[in-house]
Formats: structure tokens, C-alpha cells, sequence
């Protein structure tokens, strides 16, 4: 068996092209009414630092060693035309959404939420460190209304679920989760950042709830917008392949492979992998062949003002701006926060946070979970603008209007040389595409994985 593709598709999306709305960026045309018609987030006060959104006009341009002042979705003329996700249902599965949050509440459906930890439909965690959901859910639709931050759709309808986070979810409330309850049969886009990657592929069953996605929408399918994950480097669940070129060591691969997690596996599934500021793949993104299309998640850390300092080499720059748990003690913009890893806006009581984010209502988050949600936001927007689309069809124009970025990556460091297939793998000093039978090694950037004999292996390459 051979295979050629890279093993990570690092590109992005253009709203402006998902939506057929080109690059005209008039009013006349537009239908959308009330006192945001038409305009974009500049309405907002935090939308600045929100460069995924325009990353040219953001606090960050001004700071080229984290951001380029180019990357970003490139759909400031999708919201001048007033299509801004209304009419779709969006369901975050996650740690919950707190459903009375400022930014947020004008948007959330009260018929569309459920908590599986309480059985009740408010969806708030009661836990003061489960903000993630929140800080997902504002990624997507936080309200357009003068307060905060702007979400990539935001008119679209939230619904969401306390549905990961300190317990065990049973095969009933997954299918439940996705489409088979009276709060989740009505819903368009799913977004689910959250996952697991375990070190060995899983056994591919049935799975019910994911058999059930292409009826809904009445038959059109429903979306699924899921994380990468964050495993490309070394981290105390993996063991992270390291590769000897002379004296010195490398990991240059992603420590598990998303594939392995059989979710991921499913056609309505869009696996989406995280890039930063500068246009390059986010240092923890995980890789893979099952990856379809990236969106933006920032750096791993965040330092500076606002997230501005550091450098995307040194894994550093901005994060996502979003929505947060209301209060100071609450949440991950709070009281208490180490200025070592974050920024000045999260830290309670600081000079920045006072002035810019004085009840810690609003924060910023990195990973493959931010990148996940700005893609269901484009998704909202596609669907917006022409509703008949099918779930195939979303993922055809996601793959056909992405514009490749970080195209030299394979190129990096030693990714394209080949690397002999042993226990221990060396780094070769050829950079041959070649696969044969046979063969005793491959480049790297064709993917590895190690198999239960500790022997590692290129993903493209079978051994019968």
C-alpha cells in the first residue's frame, strides 16, 4: 500500500469564497435590520484582538514576531452583507455554556441546552474552573451588541450541553448528544472540541449516533465540527517519538495519531487542526491524514498586555479572544493568575484588566478546541447563506476555497528526510520520496505511529 499525500493538510478557510458572496463588500444588497445591520465587529470593544477575524486592522499587526497581519477567515465581507449565521442551530457539546453570560445570552436558546451531570436544562457548570465550553461558544455566535468580543457567526442560534468534564457518558446520552433528543433534533452544526487519542488504533464498530447525523436537517445532514487534539508534542500521556540527526535529537512528528480515535473516522466528521497568528501550524496541533481543514487557535503560550509578546517560534503569541465565566473568580480570566504564561488582560485586578476586562467576563483560549469552533462558525455562515446545502457539500467547499498556508513545513527542520524503521529511529541524509516494498525507511513527513512491538512506522507504508 503507498500513499503520497502529506501527512498534515495545514490550510484554512476563506469565508468570503465559502459564502459565493465575492469580494464586494456594499451594503446596498443587504437584508439584514436592526442597529448592527450590515456592520462588522468594529462595533465591539474587545474586537481589536480579535485577529482570526481581521487580523490586518488588529492590535496584533503591529507585533510581526507573533502575527503576520494577513491570517486570518476573511469574513469582515460576508458581515457586511448581513449574513451573520442567522437561522442556524449551533450545538457546542462541551463543559457546558453559561446560558445567562452578557455576550452571549441573546443568542442561546433555552430549548437547546442540557446539563447530563444535573439533568436539567441549564447548562451552566457549576465547577469555577469549567469555562471552556463558554469560552467555545463565544468563538462561534457571541452576540454582535456593543459588549466584548464579536463571534464568527453571530446570529446564530447557541445550544449547548454540559456533556464532558468529570464523569462518564453512556452510549444513550451520545446519541442523545448528537440529534436524538427534543434539544438537540433541531440542530445544524455540532461542535465538538474535545477528544481523545489513544496510542493504538480502536477497534472501528458501530456507532449510532454518528449513523444518525446524515438524517437530520431534514435529510441534508448535520455538520460536525471536531478538534484535532492537541498531541503533537511531548506530553505525559504519549510517547513522543525522537529522531537522532549526529549528536542532537529531534521531534519533529506528532506524538499520537488523531486517526487512531475512530470518531474521527466518519465522513459528516470535519477533524479540524489548529494554525497561529503567523500563518504556521500551532506547536501542540496534532497531525495526521485524517485531518481536513485547519482553523485558527493561536500560540500555546500567551504573554505581554494582551498576548502580543514572545515570538511564534519560541511558541508564544495570541491566543483566541472569547467569552468567559462571568466574575473574577471564576472562569480563566481571574484573581490570582501567574503573569509567567498569560497575559496581563486575564490577570484580576491588574492595570490592563481593570481597564480593559474589569469583571473578568472575558478571556482568550489556544488549542484545537479554539480552532474547531472558528471553523463551525465559517460552517454557520455557509449554511446561512444557502441552507440546502448538504453535509458533503459543506466539506467540498471547505476543501475546494482552503488556501494552503505554512506550504513549506514539510521542508522544516528535518521533516522531509528519511528516517530508518527501528526501535530507536535515526534521521537518514536522504530526502528520496520513494516507497517500496521492502523498505527498511521513510521520510518523515509521510506520518509515524508506533506499533505494539515498539517499532515505529510510516503511516503510508504497509507491511501486508
Amino acid at each position: 500500500m503507498k500513499k503520497t499525500i502529506l501527512f498534515s493538510l495545514v490550510i484554512f478557510v476563506l469565508g468570503t469564497q465559502l459564502v459565493s458572496c465575492g469580494d464586494n463588500t456594499s451594503t446596498s444588497s443587504c437584508s439584514e435590520s436592526g442597529p448592527y445591520a450590515c456592520q462588522t465587529g468594529a462595533t465591539e470593544p474587545l474586537y481589536t484582538y480579535q485577529w482570526a477575524l481581521n487580523a490586518a486592522q488588529s492590535f496584533f499587526a503591529g507585533y510581526p514576531l507573533v502575527a503576520d497581519g494577513f491570517t486570518d477567515l476573511n469574513v469582515e465581507a460576508v458581515h457586511k452583507q448581513g449574513i451573520k449565521g442567522q437561522g442556524i442551530n449551533v450545538m457546542v457539546l462541551d463543559s457546558g455554556i453559561e446560558i445567562n453570560h452578557i455576550d452571549l445570552k441573546a443568542n442561546i436558546n433555552p430549548a437547546m441546552t442540557w446539563n447530563f451531570e444535573t439533568g436539567t436544562s441549564d447548562s451552566t457548570p457549576s465547577n469555577p474552573g469549567d469555562a471552556h465550553g463558554t469560552n467555545v461558544a463565544g468563538m462561534i455566535a457571541a452576540a454582535q451588541n456593543g459588549i466584548g468580543v464579536m463571534g464568527v457567526a453571530p446570529r446564530a442560534t447557541l445550544g449547548g450541553a454540559r456533556y464532558i468534564d468529570g464523569y462518564a457518558r453512556t452510549a444513550n446520552q451520545e446519541v442523545e448528544a448528537y440529534g436524538g433528543a427534543g434539544w438537540s433534533k433541531d440542530t445544524d452544526v455540532f461542535n465538538a472540541s474535545f477528544g481523545s487519542v489513544p496510542p493504538l488504533p480502536l477497534n472501528f464498530g458501530r456507532t449510532p449516533w454518528l449513523e444518525s447525523l446524515p438524517n437530520l436537517r431534514g435529510g441534508k445532514g448535520a455538520v460536525v465540527v471536531k478538534s484535532a487534539g492537541n498531541a503533537y508534542e511531548d506530553r505525559d500521556i504519549y510517547e513522543c517519538p525522537q529522531f537522532q540527526y549526529g549528536n542532537s535529537f529531534y521531534r519533529l512528528v506528532s506524538c499520537a495519531n488523531p486517526s487512531s480515535d475512530t470518531e474521527r473516522l466518519t465522513f459528516p466528521v470535519i477533524v479540524t487542526a489548529a494554525a497561529n497568528a503567523m500563518g504556521y501550524k500551532s506547536s501542540y496541533s496534532s497531525a495526521g491524514s485524517v485531518m481536513w481543514i485547519t482553523g485558527l487557535g493561536g500560540e500555546d503560550a500567551s504573554i505581554g498586555n494582551y498576548g502580543e509578546a514572545g515570538s511564534a517560534a519560541n511558541k508564544q503569541g495570541p491566543q483566541i479572544y472569547s467569552t468567559d465565566l462571568m466574575g473574577c473568580e471564576r472562569g480563566y480570566s481571574k484573581n490570582g493568575v501567574s503573569a509567567v504564561r498569560d497575559p496581563q488582560f486575564l490577570i484580576g485586578g491588574s492595570p490592563i484588566n481593570k481597564e480593559k476586562n474589569p469583571n473578568c467576563d472575558f478571556d482568550q483560549m489556544n488549542g484545537t478546541s479554539s480552532a474547531a469552533p472558528t471553523v463551525t462558525g465559517v460552517v454557520a455562515l455557509m449554511l446561512s447563506a444557502n441552507p440546502n446545502l448538504g453535509w458533503r457539500d459543506v466539506r467540498d467547499i471547505l476543501r475546494k476555497t482552503a488556501r494552503l498556508i505554512d506550504v513549506d513545513y514539510g521542508n522544516q527542520g528535518y521533516r522531509n528526510h528519511q528516517v530508518n524503521l527501528t526501535l530507536n529511529p535515526t534521521i537518514s541524509n536522504q530526502t528520496s520520496k520513494e516507497l517500496v516494498d521492502g523498505q527498511t525507511s521513510a521520510r518523515i513527513d509521510y506520518g509515524w505511529q508506533k506499533n505494539q512491538a515498539g517499532i515505529y512506522y510510516s503511516n503510508w507504508y504497509g507491511f501486508g
